[in-house]
């Protein structure tokens, strides 16, 4: 979120922003269910389970590729030690993983034919629990759409840690016992990189999928300009997180206020300014009309990053 005035001005960047009064086509990518540890704030939390029977009629063979990577899943906050340790197992895993399915050197294999598009999520599909004084205990979290890539996931860890690779106990982390996940995580169609910020993740292999068009935003409206902070020149960027259905509607609940770890927040009369854009974007989402997202022509739901921009013509 950025937040401004002529004097001054919080600034966190994001892609494809909407500028007030100004309707744009919505940036983001197809994100699937995601299993929670214990006390793990879920994300990508979105379901195209109601789609299903349309997507199993795409009959043209999917051309799009997406990566799939590998990275630790660990509930926030955490030690740095702890996080380190993670971080390397999952490169350990990673690296078992693609040998598993014959990687070439550097070349990243291809999921076809163990896995295919249809199959393929982004979840957390392995829990892992480390003891100060046991050997670590792993167990497939379900409910599983792709139980073979899961499962090669399992051998992988397993590999690496019969050849030493951990996961280890951080020493000096206080407790018995400490638990975290590798989770799979795919780029948007045609890329090769994620485009979020999360942990640090390791390409696997590749899927091809259909080709995928966005969610688009139809409604001619906008949230409203706050009076107060129009008046006082204040202009702002709120950054959300929402679901949107199948049906082309915001879903409530989903709602999330996206805030950079990097930034402090507001303070004072600023901070008052922040929070009635919040309110004028959360009270214009539940009435917000879209082009619902589709997968080969299949409508589905798609977890969205939206910034909304709050710019008065002719401001500075």
């Amino acid at each position: 979120m950025a937040l401004g005035a002529r004097s001054g001005t919080f600034d966190v960047m994001f892609a494809c922003p909407i500028q007030y009064a100004v309707a744009a086509t919505m940036c983001m990518c197809i994100a699937l269910p995601a299993h929670e540890l214990p006390a793990q704030k879920a994300t990508d939390t979105v379901s195209i389970a109601h789609a299903a029977s349309c997507l199993d009629t795409i009959s043209a063979p999917p051309s799009v590729p997406s990566i799939v990577y590998v990275r630790a899943a660990i509930k926030e906050p955490t030690d740095s030690g702890i996080g380190q340790m993670a971080d390397i197992f999952a490169q350990s895993v990673s690296l078992r993983m693609r040998s598993l399915l014959n990687a070439r050197g550097d070349t990243i294999p291809p999921g076809e034919p163990i896995t295919t598009w249809r199959k393929m999520k982004s979840h957390i599909p392995l829990g892992i629990t480390i003891y100060r004084n046991a050997a670590p205990v792993f167990r497939l979290l379900s409910p599983h759409t792709d139980s073979v890539t899961a499962a090669t996931l399992l051998a992988a860890a397993r590999k690496a840690m019969d050849e030493g690779e951990g996961p280890f106990w951080p020493e000096g982390t206080p407790g018995d016992s400490l638990s975290f996940g590798l989770s799979l995580a795919l780029t948007a169609p045609g890329k090769l990189k994620l485009e979020d910020t999360g942990r640090i993740a390791f390409p696997v292999f590749s899927v091809f999928f259909p080709p995928a068009v966005p969610a688009k935003l139809t409604h001619k409206s906008l949230p409203a300009y706050p009076l107060s902070e129009r008046s006082a020149g204040i202009t702002a960027v709120i950054v959300m997180e929402f679901v949107v259905d199948s049906t082309g509607h915001a879903v409530p609940g989903s709602f999330k206020e996206v805030w950079s770890p990097t930034k402090k927040r507001p303070t004072g009369q600023m901070l008052a300014a922040y929070n009635d854009f919040l309110d004028s974007v959360t009270r214009w989402l539940p009435n917000a009309e879209f082009e619902p997202a589709r997968i080969g022509g299949c409508k589905v739901t798609q977890l969205v990053r939206e910034p909304f921009t709050f710019s008065i013509s002719g401001m500075q």
